[in-house]
């Protein structure tokens, strides 16, 4: 039970009402919280402001990584979509790799489901899977894409950046404040919960 003030930071490429584009997402754990640094986020899921979309017509041409293929590093170059990097005191200096589309081996669907391939030193392999989803009617302006990581390794880690390069996240139709809620739950069982 031990409290952890993660952040997220999500910036989409344009500020522009509708235009979809790429979307770079940050998770960073202070050094303050050295203790939640060695237990780490179990799951992260963020909210991204109401009436944001995914724009899926971005993904044709692109096929998916089967889990046998990500395991052995033989994910096929069209099912990536974007690059990450983590950071942690135990693999320095950084960790590094892509993005894949998940799924059976063929187009993606209405979910994107993710797998990110980190490799480090010593061609050390970490994976990190996910999901972005559209929780409610994103066309109603209702709706929102939502990011949900809900099978993180056991890495201590620092900072974790996610790059989306295709053109899949597109803005809300009304332009200003917009909010974006992030929730972290730690392998303990503590959870917290930014704006």
């Amino acid at each position: 039970n031990v409290p952890f003030n993660p952040t997220v930071a999500v910036t989409p490429s344009t500020t522009a009402s509708q235009i979809a584009g790429p979307l770079s997402y940050e998770l960073n754990i202070p050094d303050a919280d050295a203790t939640i640094q060695n237990a780490l986020p179990k799951v992260v899921d963020v909210d991204f402001p109401i009436g944001s979309g995914l724009d899926l017509n971005s993904l044709t041409g692109v096929n998916t990584c089967t889990e046998a293929q990500l395991q052995t590093q033989s994910c096929p170059a069209s099912s990536i979509i974007g690059n990450a990097q983590a950071i942690s005191k135990f693999l320095p200096p950084s960790l590094n790799g892509n993005v894949y589309a998940m799924g059976n081996g063929g187009p993606v669907g209405l979910e994107v489901p993710i797998g990110v391939q980190l490799i480090g030193p010593r061609n050390t392999v970490v994976i990190f899977r996910g999901t972005l989803i559209t929780r409610g009617d994103a066309n109603a302006g209702t709706g929102r894409v939502a990011s949900l990581f809900d099978r993180i390794p056991q890495l201590p880690f620092k900072k974790f950046t996610l790059n989306i390069t295709k053109n899949l996240y597109k803005n809300p139709q009304t332009c200003g404040t917009a909010t974006t809620t992030s929730k972290a739950t730690g392998f303990n069982g503590t959870t917290a919960t930014s704006g």
